[in-house]
């Protein structure tokens, strides 16, 4: 047995430990209390003692073991049904482990919940670096949720040119989300097959005025003003490997 695996026996065994006593505590404060009322306080004052030693333990276990909740069982859920029905994506990744990661790491399950809600079908798009890369398997726009759609790339480019009507931009959008833009390389893997989408832009090229983008057909850099801003954006997330 590894030495994280000693430590969590270790720790559950004194937190029973510790129960055993409180529940024996308790028992003998009952009996003393119905004996002398006047002392009933002081009857329960190992007890309180014995609460206060345990709290910080039980919240150090959950820490360690987070449960999830109910939307969230529903959403891993989701994501095996995206992950088994994709395999091409991510040959070698054993759905065991994505799912022991996500279980580590519930804010990256409550993300994935809020992606796959504005309709972008969030999936499993290989591993890099130790950690396991989710990205958008939307391929039409127009499932989209209209808020995530008709937006521009940034808000520079909302700024000059208010002109266009429209919803937003796409790095506040990803970045209010907790998550970030797919690259090129991550997005040629799987390509839109109706509409067009916003793609991770490097400082110095959006500093010319243009900005990536990936339809159908290719990907690569446009002038933001000159883009049809109906598209939306390629989502992307890092998850740790457990």
């Amino acid at each position: 047995m590894n030495e994280k695996c000693d430590k969590w026996q270790e720790q559950i065994k004194t937190l029973l430990d510790k129960l055993a006593r409180y529940r024996d505590t308790y028992q003998d404060a009952l009996d003393f209390a119905a004996k002398n009322p006047k002392s009933r306080d002081t009857a329960f004052k190992e007890c309180r003692n014995l609460k206060d030693e345990i709290k910080p333990l039980v919240m150090e276990l959950r820490e360690q073991f987070p449960r999830l909740a109910k939307e969230q069982k529903a959403e891993l859920k989701l994501l095996k049904t995206n992950f088994d029905s994709l395999p091409e994506l991510h040959e070698g990744i054993k759905w065991e482990d994505v799912d022991k990661s996500l279980k580590k790491s519930p804010d990256a399950i409550n993300k994935l919940m809020a992606l796959d809600e504005k309709g972008h079908k969030m999936t499993v798009f290989g591993e890099n670096n130790g950690e396991i890369q989710f990205r958008s398997a939307q391929t039409d726009i127009t499932k989209i949720a209209e808020e995530h759609r008709t937006i521009m790339y940034d808000k520079k480019a909302q700024t000059d040119y208010p002109a266009h009507n429209v919803n937003g931009n796409a790095v506040d959008i990803a970045k209010s989300m907790g998550v970030e833009l797919a690259d090129e390389e991550l997005y040629e893997r799987l390509r839109v097959k109706k509409g067009w989408v916003w793609l991770k832009t490097d400082a110095d090229t959006r500093k010319t005025g243009f900005a990536f983008y990936g339809t159908d057909f290719s990907h690569g850099r446009d002038n933001v003003y000159d883009r049809d801003n109906r598209g939306s954006f390629c989502a992307a997330l890092r998850v740790k490997k457990a």
